[in-house]
């Protein structure tokens, strides 16, 4: 996927993507009031005009699942996060302590699965 106008489309509140801005690049997430923030310290930065999903990492990516977690944070700092397959969005609010006032984020992300491996032995009983 190419570089997407910021006019034209926003990725998810949360999402981690490359950006662009003043001819300089960063790493970025669009927070829920709108602004954007540096991924390594959370500085605001300038509005980009353009911004790309990041690449998977290198390697043998195998099998993935997609997850949502539920992130809840409080006007004093305080925080909870809750997911699950089995949880839809209600059930995660609650499960993460969302009350109101609190700001909500959702935090998706492709999870490789965990390789089964096989162990030499043998099994008594």
């Amino acid at each position: 996927m190419g570089w997407i106008e910021t006019s034209e489309r926003l990725p998810g509140v949360c999402d981690v993507v490359l950006v662009v801005f003043d001819g300089e690049f960063a790493l970025a997430w669009l927070n829920p009031g709108g602004e954007w923030l540096a991924a390594a310290d959370a500085a605001e930065l300038p509005a980009p005009t353009h911004w790309r999903p990041l690449p998977p990492p290198p390697g043998d990516e195998g099998e993935t699942v997609e997850v949502r977690i539920a992130v809840s944070v409080s006007p004093d700092g305080n925080w909870g996060a809750a997911g699950g397959s089995g949880l839809d969005h209600l059930d995660a609010l609650g499960h993460c302590g969302h009350d109101r006032g609190d700001r909500l984020c959702w935090v998706t992300a492709r999870v490789p699965l965990p390789r089964v491996v096989g162990v030499a032995g043998e099994v008594e009983g």
